[in-house]
């Protein structure tokens, strides 16, 4: 598909997303759909006493049986256990919530499943709520929907199988995504849109969805996503609209059609990234001052097709990553590179910064030779000989510091306790990236 014709159909997609929008304002609960228990601070939790147990101390409602009708949260403080129950909606096109928070604050929802309504879970006006271990599936709109509303936790939910989107953040801040798996929605994954501003999207797989993983849209500005899996999505992440200085760092974006793709916004970062075998890795458009790299030793990014040569042994390829409207300039030549390159660095500073008592004897002429060792662990890695790395590292390095974990002391170089665990903990964690 020609990038005219995703501008085109992503147009498309947007008139109808904000038809559906416009709704909101003016349709309450009781307006679109009457079948609701209604949750509150009172000694029999509202309603709770006809689908759960009520604890009036704890303020906390756990449901005793499947339901299918909504659930209006109507207190604040309030704590909402499903106990693994499903909250069942009418079906259809109808206006409809499976929980529904207006203005309320320091909200627990968890261990819920819900299906079949309008949206999932929509929350108005509300913060300082926290959803946990909740599945949303096979909703009509969205999964999740946050209207103005700030500083939410949305962690290890499933939400899938929704007819538009899964998690939407509306004019929405400084929420935190972290752990979900968002897939197989009809449109996008996770949709932030209409001045979100600071959200954090981390740790996320989002994967299969109909047209795009993550999108930032319309003045989406200083949001963080980073340590998310995209994978498997037309497009994985997309960022339109004067959405700026956002940050996509360390994630994993691989087997979409477009990897990052990027139109009409400006001065977006984007470095430490994996990007493996998308069709088009990434693409810019009408957009100006987006960054693809730091300065060393951050870099760039990896892209499985730019691989070398690296002729200084240096980690990134000799020559920069040019696609339609950018480049990087220090493209790594290694998946994590990085990751590998930083967790040696802090272990060869740790290793130098020891007093000396912490060594055996010699301890300037010891701290040279492990930084000289170290140096050709990088060459190794940088060569592609990652056994070779492994073998060094375990041989030249660990054998010399793991008298007090698992070998042998007369083999130390460094024999204090307490160094040898912090070295042997941060050696271990390298070895298992090279595997």
């Amino acid at each position: 598909m020609t990038f005219k014709k995703q501008q085109n159909n992503i147009i498309s997609w947007l008139i109808v997303i904000f038809v559906l929008l416009s709704i909101y304002p003016s349709i309450t609960l009781s307006e679109s759909y009457v079948n609701t228990k209604i949750i509150k601070d009172d000694a029999t939790g509202g309603d709770c006493y006809l689908i759960g147990v009520w604890n009036w101390p704890t303020k906390t409602c756990t449901l005793t049986t499947d339901i299918y009708e909504s659930i209006k949260i109507d207190s604040d403080g309030i704590t909402l256990d499903g106990n693994g129950h499903t909250i069942t909606g009418p079906g259809g096109n109808i206006v409809s919530y499976g929980i529904y928070l207006h203005q309320k604050t320091d909200i627990i929802i968890s261990n819920i499943n819900i299906n079949k309504f309008w949206n999932g879970i929509y929350l108005y006006y509300s913060n300082n709520n926290t959803f946990i271990n909740i599945t949303a599936f096979n909703n009509y709109y969205t999964g999740v929907f946050l209207k103005y509303s700030n500083y939410n936790i949305l962690s290890n939910n499933t939400i899938s199988d929704n007819s538009i989107t899964g998690i939407m953040l509306h004019n929405s801040r400084d929420n935190n995504l972290i752990h979900n798996n968002v897939s197989n929605n009809g449109w996008s994954g996770i949709y932030a849109i209409a001045f979100a501003v600071n959200n954090t999207i981390i740790n996320n797989t989002v994967s299969n969805n109909n047209f795009v993983g993550i999108y930032l849209y319309n003045f989406a500005r200083n949001n963080i996503i980073t340590n998310n899996t995209v994978s498997d999505n037309p497009n994985g992440i997309s960022i339109y609209d004067r959405s700026t200085n956002n940050s996509i760092i360390n994630n994993i974006v691989l087997n979409n059609n477009n990897g990052v793709l990027i139109d009409f916004s400006n001065d977006n970062k984007i470095y430490n990234n994996n990007f493996i075998n998308n069709l088009k890795q990434a693409y810019v458009n009408n957009s100006v001052d987006n960054i693809f790299n730091l300065n060393k030793p951050a870099g760039g990014n990896y892209w499985s097709d730019w691989t070398g040569p690296d002729n200084n042994k240096d980690g990134f390829v000799d020559y920069p990553y040019v696609f339609y409207g950018g480049q990087d300039n220090l493209p790594w030549i290694n998946q994590d590179g990085w990751e590998i390159q930083g967790a040696i660095e802090r272990l060869d500073i740790y290793i130098q910064n020891l007093p000396e008592v912490a060594f055996k004897n010699n301890p300037i002429q010891r701290k040279k030779t492990f930084s000289n060792k170290l140096t050709e662990v990088l060459q190794l890695i940088n060569e592609g000989e990652y056994q070779d790395a492994i073998n060094k590292l375990q041989n030249d390095i660990r054998a010399k510091a793991d008298g007090f974990i698992d070998g042998n002391l007369e083999n130390d170089w460094i024999i204090d306790a307490e160094a040898q665990q912090e070295i042997i903990a941060m050696v271990d964690t390298i070895i298992i990236y090279l595997k």
